[in-house]
């Protein structure tokens, strides 16, 4: 699961990034970068600005997908060999947490580090997935209690609007329907760690040209403490 569950949504975002890549003339650690740009300006807009449901943002990215993935194979971009260039710098930290969710399981990769944010951040996730922002100002005024089914709502309502985006793609997220929130939540962190991979390997491509210093240099950083300042 944390090991090709990852795998799979970097290559959609590669497939969504086909029509700006051309554009922009990206490279191809670049495009999953620029792509969740793209993501996290489009969610929340249409959330916060338009007030859709996550149903209808959903419809709406898959359809870019889509259509990305017709102009990919009209511009016959060489979509398996920069897919390949992706998925070689992050092996290595894919196995690491792969081996993280099969041996330590929840307890472990739920309960280290900041915990309470993360609690925070799932069940803000669960908050906009379930709710328009509509809906969540209307609660904040009436001010409810919640029942116990919607537990949550009561820890997230009075946070939506700090640093929301985290919810937001969160929220996108839980579309995959056979999983839970809690390794959901794991599979965020993960993807977190692989952009930042893409984006040590565009920054140290300034200084070091061999391709496997190249990624084992970042693959230190991300395990180094200069991470988490």
């Amino acid at each position: 699961m944390a090991f090709f569950l990852p795998i799979g949504i970097i290559s959609l975002l590669l497939v969504s990034s086909s029509i700006i890549s051309n554009k922009l003339k990206l490279t191809v650690y670049e495009k999953p970068i620029y792509i969740c740009g793209f993501i996290v300006l489009f969610l929340n807009y249409t959330y916060f600005i338009f007030s859709f449901n996550f149903k209808i943002i959903s419809i709406l990215l898959l359809m870019f997908s889509i259509a990305s993935a017709f102009y990919l194979t009209i511009e016959r971009q060489n979509f398996l060999k920069n897919l390949k260039d992706l998925i070689i710098p992050i092996l290595p930290i894919l196995c690491f947490f792969q081996i993280i969710f099969y041996f330590y399981g929840e307890q472990f990769y739920v309960f280290r580090g900041n915990q309470q944010d993360t609690m925070v951040y799932l069940s803000t996730g669960i908050t906009f997935f379930n709710n328009t922002y509509n809906d969540l100002l209307n609660l904040q005024i009436t001010k409810n209690s919640f029942l116990n089914d919607k537990y949550y709502l009561n820890l997230s309502l009075n946070l939506i609007e700090y640093r929301p985006t985290v919810g937001l793609v969160i929220g996108l997220l839980i579309n995959l329907k056979f999983t839970n929130i809690i390794v959901i939540g794991y599979i965020f962190k993960i993807l977190c760690t692989c952009l930042t991979i893409f984006a040590c390997i565009f920054f140290f491509d300034l200084f070091e040209k061999n391709k496997i210093k190249l990624i084992l240099l970042s693959n230190v950083f991300i395990l180094s403490f200069f991470l988490f300042l």
